[in-house]
């Protein structure tokens, strides 16, 4: 399975049990750094994941599953 598969299968199974991630959160979980091209991947393959701006030092997105929680998957 090749890197990208994989890095879909791991934000698949995050979601879906879920949790909510961030591109910091998805690069230090599993080597993630094209958070948003996955989340359209999987987006396109059927996934109603929503998304969330999150305001701090730098804006960034936050994604989840509709109905799922925004608990975030790793503390920071």
């Amino acid at each position: 399975m090749g890197t990208i598969n994989t890095q879909k299968a791991r934000l698949r199974e995050c979601l879906k049990s879920g949790k909510s991630i961030t591109p910091r959160q998805a690069l230090f979980s599993f080597g993630c750094m094209a958070l948003s091209q996955r989340i359209g991947d999987l987006r396109r393959e059927g996934m109603d994941i929503i998304s969330e701006r999150v305001e701090g030092g730098y804006h960034h997105h936050r994604y989840y599953l509709r109905g799922g929680t925004t608990d975030a998957l790793l503390n920071g």
